[in-house]
Parts: C-alpha cells; structure tokens; sequence
C-alpha cells in the first residue's frame, strides 16, 4: 500500500530531497519534487504532495541547507567552507 506524502517523517523527505539536489546541483524545483515523487512510489504529482516539498524546501532553505529556489536548486558549502 502507498503511503501518503503526510505519513513519511519529513526528515526522510527532506534527506531524498538533498539527495538529489547534490547528485542534480542547480535543478530546478517542480522537475525535483517530480523525482522525488517517483523515489518513494508516486506515479503523479498532485497539489498535496507539492505543497508539503515545497514547505521541505523552504525549511532547507531558512536552515542554510539549500540556496537557489526555486529556479536552481543548489547545497549551501558547509559553513567551513563558506569565504
């Protein structure tokens, strides 16, 4: 049975997520919450399953994890390596 986008713990989410942003650097946000998708089983995109990635992203984002929504999608360096 299919799990619903709500019954898998954001942080799973969210490491799929910076996953694929490292292995894809500069995607962009619908074509990677599209992957995404398709990693755990779902075959469409529907507006529930959007809106929770975005809502991932933007906490990504506000955590200095990613920069570049939504249009390239990239890791933020490590703090360490940041100039």
């Amino acid at each position: 049975m299919e799990r619903k986008v709500t019954e898998i713990p954001p942080e799973e989410r969210r490491r799929a997520l910076l996953s694929l942003i490292g292995e894809s650097p500069g995607i962009e946000q619908t074509e990677l919450i599209t992957h995404v998708a398709r990693l755990f089983g779902w075959l469409r995109r529907g507006s529930d399953i959007t809106r929770v990635m975005i809502g991932d992203l933007r906490e990504l984002a506000d955590a200095d994890a990613i920069e570049g929504l939504p249009d390239r999608i990239t890791l933020m360096p490590a703090p360490n390596q940041r100039q």
